[in-house]
């Protein structure tokens, strides 16, 4: 299923199905026309040694301002481990995805009309890619 094929609501769902079982790590994504909240398992070594992973949160709000837009939530614990992870990193590659100017754009995500089944599946699967690309 790609983006561009997202008609309806039922589209959407089949949409992040589909991506969840065939990516592992993306353990879970709640989506709904005001924002949409993805968890993917990121691995880590706590204390730099012991082999683990953690799950920060994306939370993208389709209705906000640019700087209010993307927000990356670490887990209380993150200062134990050792992670190439980035919360403002993340934050500002996945607003580059979404505003076009990034190689995982699949056309700017902000040029689709508000309230769009397409804009909400072309956001969720940019962020998936920013996190896959990533981890």
């Amino acid at each position: 299923i790609s983006p561009s094929s997202v008609r309806t609501v039922r589209d959407v769902e089949n949409l992040i199905e589909a991506t969840t079982v065939s990516d592992r790590n993306l353990k879970a994504a709640e989506v709904n026309d005001a924002m949409i909240d993805v968890t993917y398992r990121i691995p880590a070594r706590l204390f730099g040694i012991i082999p683990t992973a953690f799950m920060p949160r994306v939370t993208v709000r389709l209705d906000a301002s640019k700087e209010e837009r993307v927000r990356v939530e670490f887990p209380w614990y993150q200062f134990l481990l050792k992670t190439s992870a980035d919360a403002k990193a993340m934050e500002e590659r996945i607003v580059s995805v979404l505003e076009g100017n990034d190689s995982l754009s699949l056309n700017a995500v902000s040029e689709q009309p508000e309230g769009t089944e397409e804009k909400v599946a072309r956001t969720f699967t940019a962020i998936h890619g920013v996190l896959k690309s990533n981890f």
